[in-house]
């Protein structure tokens, strides 16, 4: 079993135990970030915070491993102390800038209980994109599980991390990329264990002969599920051809989940559609904002010329699947179409299984997450 024996290089002034939930958008530096210590190991390792690593906004987070050694060992990374007796739900945006072939982790939950060091490790092997889960449970065994190809080692991307049942016989964790699951295990015997640290960046390499730069942005930290996509939900008929939809931000399963901040949605669809700011449709509108701890807005839209009409909606933090209508285009066809337009340019076939569950959730229907075998 891999244990955490780096030192850390600094601790950040004033920071004994991070908020929670925790959030950063990288945009005030690092030193304002929130982390609780920063660690860069080696000469030419470093974390630092960067236009060039930015996602959403003016900056992002960047971790430079420049250490080339042949054996394993921590690397450079941040540490947010949770202080356990709680679930972690982890989301964050990253890209690889580059990267030597082989495998690094890029997330370590560690626990306060008893021999036990890491409970979750997420790890991308290159240059084939496996991710990775692993962890230790309260025996000390280290049960693993990878599904790859499936990180394409190019753009950005959304994973999010999911650990619950901590201090119980009944433990999951989960890894999910672009909105679908990747690998998950289940009835994981962790008593006597919690979460008490997150380690995130490149926290462990078995084999430190590898550098290289990892960029990641928009980090969000949570004991329930957090807003992964935007998504459309029932329209209702108005007055004079005006329909009322509405624009839902949800977790990775499908349900409804509060938006963090004001979230700016941009809207657009076929040739032919209109959006508005209310319900008369008198004005026109290309926007609108879900607020804080809301997980829904109102939009109203007219439609001319008859065929299908697609509706979209798009905001870079956040996934995002159009609509479309059919007839006149105020009528809801049974279909949605399934193509992720939110992630900055990218997506395609890795994003399929996510927005088939998506369509599956409308038509009413139930369809388990595929399991690793043997979990």
């Amino acid at each position: 079993m891999k244990r955490l024996l780096g030192l850390a290089v600094f601790l950040l002034a004033g920071s004994a135990l991070a908020s929670f939930p925790f959030e950063t958008d990288f945009e005030r530096g690092l030193a304002n970030a929130g982390f609780d210590t920063v660690n860069a190991p080696g000469a030419a390792d470093s974390v630092f915070t960067s236009p060039l690593a930015a996602h959403r906004g003016d900056a992002g987070l960047r971790v430079v491993d420049g250490t080339s050694a042949s054996t394993q060992g921590t690397g450079p990374s941040v540490v947010v102390n949770l202080g356990g007796g709680r679930p972690v739900y982890a989301r964050f945006w990253m890209r690889v800038t580059s990267l030597d072939p082989g495998t690094v982790y890029i997330v370590q939950l560690i626990s306060s209980g008893g021999s036990v060091n890491s409970i979750e490790d997420v790890s991308l092997s290159t240059p084939d994109g496996t991710l990775g889960s692993a962890g230790a449970d309260a025996s000390g065994a280290y049960p693993s599980e990878a599904h790859g190809p499936v990180f394409p080692v190019s753009g950005w991307h959304l994973v999010e991390m999911n650990v619950f049942g901590v201090g119980s016989t009944s433990g999951a964790r989960q890894v999910w990329l672009d909105g679908a699951l990747q690998v998950e295990r289940t009835k994981i015997d962790w008593r006597g264990l919690s979460a008490f640290r997150f380690n995130f960046g490149e926290p462990w390499a078995n084999n430190r002969s590898q550098v290289g730069t990892l960029d990641f942005d928009d980090l969000r930290l949570s004991d329930a599920p957090m807003a992964s996509r935007l998504a459309w939900s029932e329209q209702r008929p108005g007055a004079s051809g005006c329909r009322a939809f509405t624009l839902m931000l949800v977790d990775s399963t499908g349900s409804p989940a509060p938006a963090p901040y004001p979230v700016e949605a941009s809207l657009g669809g076929s040739a032919g559609v209109t959006f508005y700011a209310d319900a008369d449709c008198s004005r026109e509108t290309r926007t609108t904002t879900l607020n804080p701890g809301s997980a829904k807005a109102l939009v109203f839209a007219r439609a001319t010329g008859l065929g299908a009409k697609t509706l979209t909606a798009a905001q870079v933090d956040f996934l995002s699947a159009p609509l479309q209508t059919s007839g006149d285009g105020t009528q809801p066809s049974a279909v949605t179409r399934l193509y992720d337009i939110g992630c900055s340019g990218t997506g395609g076939p890795e994003s399929f299984a996510a927005w088939a569950l998506l369509a599956a959730s409308a038509l009413g229907l139930r369809r388990r997450a595929p399991r690793v075998p043997g979990s």
